[in-house]
């Protein structure tokens, strides 16, 4: 069978199983990486004979894609901030719109020397180690409860040559007690239990529920780092979060009645209220 007959009966299987958008490319991505060619090489070999000893497992991944298994879970990486990371379920997979979330700390950055910088819940590790490349003179911490993502979040900084962050593994601030940050910055999890049922398979089914889903309407994680950030915030250090659709108002809100300044709003490319920053005030 040629491989552009194989990328057809793929992208067929691949739309029926998951409805996907772009069924054409996953085909592509998946074959790519059963092969381990670079997409201008697949092109270029598109009217040849696939390769029969790997024909059994390209079948074999895009028939668990078809199930629903996340794209990214099968080929392990998913692109963050231009940035490769690896992945498994045991982190979620970086989304797109958490690139507003370090974009703004980019910018929020500009004016500190040497940011000390706390990332809570790293999972992968896409916020603060992305934190850690662009901005080379930072001192990046991570945290999250789980010791499998912090080993994940550790494979990362190894692939990205970083070898200057600070692993700690507990919950929130638990593991940092009586130090100090430039910048607090946290992707919670904010789906309400209440919210589970509308939620895709792909997520609900295979990404880690202690990283999707959060009681009190999905804002305890929210109360909870507000609450506290003051004791590791250094003289005007910021608090940057992103958020859920609906919830900006409420952390903006949360965050006043903590006596934090200067809150801003971010909206995402689709036009989403998405990230929330503010400044620790008095």
């Amino acid at each position: 069978m040629k491989i552009k007959n194989l990328l057809t009966w793929a992208e067929e299987e691949i739309y029926k199983g998951t409805g996907s958008a772009i069924p054409a490319r996953e085909a592509e991505i998946l074959l790519e990486y059963i092969l381990n060619i670079s997409r201008e090489k697949l092109y270029i070999i598109l009217h040849e004979e696939f390769p029969s000893e790997y024909l059994e497992g390209y079948k074999s991944i895009v028939l668990e894609r078809t199930s629903g298994k996340p794209l990214s879970y099968i080929t392990q990486t998913k692109e963050f901030m231009s940035l490769p990371f690896f992945v498994d379920p045991s982190v979620l997979i970086p989304r797109p719109d958490t690139e507003i979330l370090v974009e703004e700390i980019l910018r929020m950055s500009k004016n500190i020397k040497n940011p000390a910088i706390l990332d809570i819940g790293t999972g992968s590790g896409c916020i603060g180690l992305s934190l850690a490349c662009y901005l080379k003179e930072s001192s990046v911490s991570v945290t999250d409860i789980s010791p499998e993502a912090i080993d994940i979040a550790k494979k990362n900084a190894a692939n990205l040559s970083l070898t200057s962050v600070s692993f700690y593994c507990g919950d929130l601030f638990e593991p940092v007690k009586g130090l100090l940050f430039d910048i607090i910055v946290s992707n919670p999890p904010y789906i309400s239990y209440e919210e589970m049922n509308d939620i895709s398979r792909e997520v609900k089914d295979y990404e880690p529920s202690i990283a999707l889903f959060s009681n009190e309407e999905g804002l305890f994680f929210y109360k909870k780092i507000i609450s506290e950030a003051k004791n590791y915030l250094k003289k005007e250090g910021f608090l940057a979060f992103e958020v859920g659709i609906g919830q900006a108002e409420t952390v903006s809100n949360l965050m006043k009645i903590h006596h934090f300044e200067h809150i801003k709003i971010v909206k995402d490319l689709s036009g989403i209220d998405r990230v929330v920053t503010g400044v620790s005030g008095e």
